[in-house]
């Protein structure tokens, strides 16, 4: 059995205080949930570095495009409200910093 929390939670139930320096996602296609799930412990991480991925949405590398599009802005909306992008490619990498820490 494989149990499977949140980020969020699990800094909770440890009672991790703080910030947290570094979180660096590659779950193959899962960073457009994991990001806005991290609810309030967003703004508690000072850089994040992401694999973005494309994912599947149907028959066809059109389709596919459309579906991973449309998460993969809604990621950016939630990161934009905590973090500034610093570098990367689409559906590559991505390097975020949380906004105070920038000039």
């Amino acid at each position: 059995v494989v149990h499977v929390h949140q980020v969020s939670q699990v800094l909770e139930l440890l009672q991790i205080p703080g910030e947290i320096d570094l979180v660096h996602m590659n779950c193959e296609g899962c960073e457009y949930e994991a990001i806005p799930a991290l609810g309030p412990a967003l703004a508690r991480v000072r850089f994040l570095q992401i694999a973005t991925h494309m994912v599947g949405g149907g028959e066809g590398l059109q389709s596919a495009m459309d579906g991973s599009v449309v998460k993969y802005c809604g990621m950016h909306s939630a990161l934009d409200e905590t973090h500034v992008f610093e570098r990367g490619l689409p559906f590559v990498w991505e390097r975020w910093v949380r906004r105070d820490l920038r000039p």
